[in-house]
């Protein structure tokens, strides 16, 4: 079975928290399109459903011989239209909430070697929808201390503390969502992940309706491994990773550091020092920008660099 990728948002994502992830975005409105037709749609649906029902009351047997001459409808069964929710409450946001991040929470994976459909559940989108709820609710007790002068709810601290502790945990999802030993998603693409998505959803998946595909960054896995045994394997992929992150930075920084070096010993010109020294800490300064991220480091490590090379272009000169 497989599903299309349409759905009735247009920001629809991956796991986690991809796309540029900052903490503001995790409660920004995305564009909903086409939700209100969908919605009119169905009713005007469902009126015309009432009114053949009604013909085919009237008319008994040749209401059924011309149901029974109509070809099947193999998509007749699935749950295209999403149910309608109750109008926005801001003394209880649940449903909008779930509404709005309806389409983030289960996306479709491409089908498995044998052709079983795959599934992805998105966790770090449970926290947006935490962060929306009390967002929600901050701005409700904001607006009702204004128009009354007053205090009108005590709950509004513990509100905001559960506001700042949940910005918290969604960094700290933003900080690990490309680590492998600890994962926010459960995806078909593991094996015991695929085992209890199957059980939950059951024989009938045409009721998750029309499901976003998305491609899976995990590797397809055949035979199920111990949990013990698939973190030693996470972890010695972690110091992997990080050891080659460290043979990167100390593989750049020599070569920024000897390369003008020997370029202004064996050239020496005031002209060779000059324009080596510019270029290099303009390319060193590039290289920080991308990688820092707070422009005081990167103007720290500019600084210190540049200083150095000054240094060896007066020896050199002199």
């Amino acid at each position: 079975m497989s599903f299309g990728p349409t759905c009735n948002r247009a920001d629809d994502i991956e796991m986690g928290v991809h796309r540029g992830d900052t903490i503001e975005s995790a409660f920004v409105p995305d564009s909903r399109t086409g939700t209100m037709d969908t919605f009119e749609s169905a009713s005007s649906h469902v009126h015309t459903a009432g009114s053949v029902r009604s013909v085919s009351t009237a008319n008994g047997a040749s209401a059924s011989s011309s149901r029974h001459s109509q070809p099947p409808n193999p998509a007749s069964h699935r749950h295209d239209v999403y149910p309608k929710v109750p109008p926005f409450n801001p003394s209880d946001p649940g449903d909008w909430v779930v509404d709005h991040h309806r389409n983030n929470l289960v996306t479709e994976l491409e089908p498995s070697p044998k052709g079983e459909p795959l599934f992805r559940v998105n966790f770090a989108e449970l926290q947006r929808m935490h962060i929306s709820k009390l967002k929600v609710k901050l701005i409700k007790h904001s607006v009702d201390m204004r128009v009354a002068n007053r205090e009108t709810s005590p709950d509004w601290e513990k509100d905001l503390a559960k506001y700042i502790q949940a910005m918290k945990d969604f960094e700290y999802i933003l900080r690990h969502k490309d680590s492998d030993a600890i994962s926010f998603v459960a995806t078909g693409n593991r094996v015991i992940d695929r085992w209890i998505i199957a059980k939950t959803i059951g024989h009938d998946v045409d009721r998750l309706g029309h499901l976003v595909r998305v491609r899976g960054q995990e590797s397809y896995e055949e035979t199920y491994s111990d949990l013990n045994t698939s973190r030693v394997v996470y972890a010695w992929r972690a110091r992997k990773i990080a050891l080659l992150k460290r043979l990167q930075m100390a593989t750049s920084g020599a070569v920024l550091l000897l390369g003008p070096m020997w370029l202004m010993v064996l050239h020496k010109t005031v002209y060779t020092g000059l324009i080596t020294t510019t270029v290099c800490v303009a390319i060193l300064g590039v290289l920080c920008s991308l990688i820092l991220e707070k422009p005081l480091d990167v103007l720290s490590a500019t600084s210190a660099y540049a200083a150095v090379l000054v240094v060896f272009v007066g020896l050199t000169g002199s």
